[in-house]
């Protein structure tokens, strides 16, 4: 589940992927990706997707059937959706680590 989910991810929108080869070992390649911002966060894992219609949630920002990214400001842990129903968004590890969070509600980030 873990891969799948990662590369479906709803908000995961910078991806960068590398191969290498490693013919010493058992298994020829070892592939590598990293996403941002991270998914795979606990409560969404068995459903890394948003249910409803094409652009549903961003109609304003809709390209080929994708909602594109209007927020310019990205969150920098995978928690940021569970800390901010604790907490409000003045408070400065909010304020620090979860800025797309608290700025960009509405829209995709």
């Amino acid at each position: 589940v873990g891969h799948y989910t990662q590369v479906v991810w709803y908000s995961s929108f910078l991806l960068g992927c590398a191969v290498a080869e490693c013919s010493h070992d058992i298994y020829n390649y070892f592939y590598v990706c990293h996403y941002c911002p991270a998914g795979n966060a606990m409560e969404r894992r068995y459903r890394p997707y948003d249910i409803g219609t094409t652009c549903g949630n961003c109609t304003d920002y809709c390209n080929d059937g994708l909602c594109t990214n209007p927020c310019k400001h990205e969150d920098k842990i995978t928690n940021c959706l569970t800390l901010k129903k604790k907490h409000p968004c003045t408070n400065p590890l909010l304020q620090n680590m979860c800025p797309a969070s608290c700025q960009c509600e509405n829209k995709i980030y």
